[in-house]
């Protein structure tokens, strides 16, 4: 009770614009979490060499239609979405592969980034509700000192030095975590992209060895793939 105590004092002895910065905090906390939810839990991300390695060898066997649906039972990165729309228009001219990708990369680009500058944001406003609040504490002791008796100068001093630094230290409290929280979101959203951005960049070179001819050379032949599947059926 001590603890809640406390903390009910902390937050009357800095006054209403508190509750503000508090607000604040709360809704910076909830960004957090659903950034969190997505870059995390959501997209943890596959291992991609081996995605494109895999899609690669659908497409020099002709297996479109198996590379779509394995595009589709990728659901934990967002590149397969990017691929799968390439492979669709796979044996189309180049441009309408790269715009057809595109597309789906800027969709999914923004499931990665949006509201992560929003923490930015919300850290700014804390801190600077924060330093409303000190100001606000400030002004309103300096004008209770002006009118105020000698012998209750020094309560008066006492409360409006609180009012401000509690200002200041919840302004803080909810500034920082945030701040952390976005550089790390940041650099996490930017990995996810730049690896959309490698395995897109492998994909359309494969796509112009493909319009080319060049990429027939390259197949397979079919004794590889009976000594490959006899060592799946042995394993």
């Amino acid at each position: 009770m001590s603890f809640i105590n406390t903390i009910i004092s902390f937050f009357v002895d800095g006054g209403p614009t508190m509750l503000i910065t508090a607000s604040v905090g709360a809704f910076g906390a909830y960004i957090a979490w659903d950034r969190y939810k997505a870059l995390y839990k959501l997209y943890p991300g596959n291992n991609n060499n081996l995605f494109m390695s895999r899609v690669k060898e659908f497409i020099l066997q002709g297996r479109h239609e198996d590379a779509v649906q394995y595009c589709n039972m990728e659901k934990k990165s967002l590149l397969p979405s990017v691929i799968k729309s390439g492979i669709e228009r796979l044996g189309s001219d180049d441009g309408i592969v790269r715009q057809s990708m595109e597309s789906s990369y800027l969709e999914n680009q923004q499931k990665v980034t949006e509201r992560v500058g929003l923490l930015s944001m919300m850290a700014n406003a804390g801190m600077l509700f924060g330093l409303l609040g000190t100001v606000f504490g400030l002004i309103a002791q300096f004008a209770a000192l002006a009118s105020a008796d000698v012998a209750d100068k020094q309560l008066l001093m006492a409360r409006g030095i609180a009012h401000a630094m509690n200002n200041t230290a919840l302004g803080l409290l909810v500034a920082l975590p945030l701040l952390v929280l976005h550089g790390i979101f940041s650099g996490r959203a930017a990995k996810i992209v730049e690896d959309i951005d490698k395995g897109a960049a492998q994909f359309l070179d494969l796509v112009g060895l493909y319009n080319s001819g060049q990429l027939e050379a390259k197949k397979p032949s079919s004794d590889n793939n009976v000594v490959e599947i006899s060592k799946q059926k042995s394993a």
